[in-house]
């Protein structure tokens, strides 16, 4: 589990979030904290953690710091954080089967302070806990695990700039054209380092290296891209 941790304004929720997937080196995939949705249809978007794993899907994550509120609209938050990522995804045919989205996408609740409010079966779950949060997880099953490649692809949102032309015409598995679309597609995700990058937040100057290729200016553009969107959400 690679944990990429941007800023999300809710350092205690986030931290106990981050400690639960750290521990858990069993779920293959990412947790990004502080992620937001570029380019969605009214402005940027920000969702306070995402979990992408090969077992799980896609996880949204609304984190909660205080204590219990009734007059928070939970089901509300939940809807919008739902619609407007499975919109992002349905973008990409390769993510969708038909109409439907190919991709387990759950919208849980994280409030480590409302002890006595969990809620794990509900279709707008309230996870308060390390063991809410494993028994949310061991009830979700991704089915169809040979899009998670795709789908990382999609959520680090590179893959329209790394490759120039679609390489359709490619119909013999053993060919040269086979062997640079696999290539290509193994590419278009982000490697631990360049995703670390793009996400976090550091205070003071950072700093990227790297050789001729490797990614430093694609990984600065979208630096810039999510820099951008945060100063939008918080006008």
């Amino acid at each position: 589990m690679i944990v990429v941790r941007g800023g999300t304004g809710k350092p205690i929720s986030s931290q106990r979030l981050a400690a639960y997937f750290e521990k858990h080196t069993d779920i293959e995939g990412y947790l990004y904290l502080g992620y937001p949705i570029i380019g969605a249809i009214d402005g940027g978007y920000q969702i306070d953690a995402l979990l992408v794993s090969k077992q799980h899907g896609a996880v949204i994550f609304h984190l909660i710091e205080g204590a219990y509120d009734n007059k928070i609209q939970l089901e509300e938050i939940q809807d919008e954080s739902y619609t407007k990522f499975e919109s992002k995804l349905k973008l990409h045919k390769e993510l969708t089967d038909k109409r439907k989205l190919a991709v387990e996408l759950n919208v849980p609740i994280f409030a480590p302070v409302w002890k006595n409010h969990s809620n794990i079966k509900s279709d707008y779950p309230i996870l308060v806990s390390d063991t809410d949060l494993e028994n949310f997880l061991n009830a979700i099953t991704w089915s169809n695990q040979r899009k998670y490649k795709k789908l990382v692809s999609v959520i680090q949102s590179i893959t329209t700039i790394r490759r120039r032309n679609k390489r359709d015409y490619v119909k013999k598995p053993t060919s040269r054209g086979a062997k640079l679309k696999v290539l290509e597609d193994s590419i278009a995700n982000l490697d631990r380092y360049q995703s670390t990058a793009v996400i976090e937040t550091v205070e003071g100057v950072q700093r990227i290296r790297g050789l001729a290729g490797s990614g430093k200016r694609l990984s600065w553009l979208l630096k810039l891209l999510i820099y951008m969107q945060k100063i939008q959400i918080g006008k």
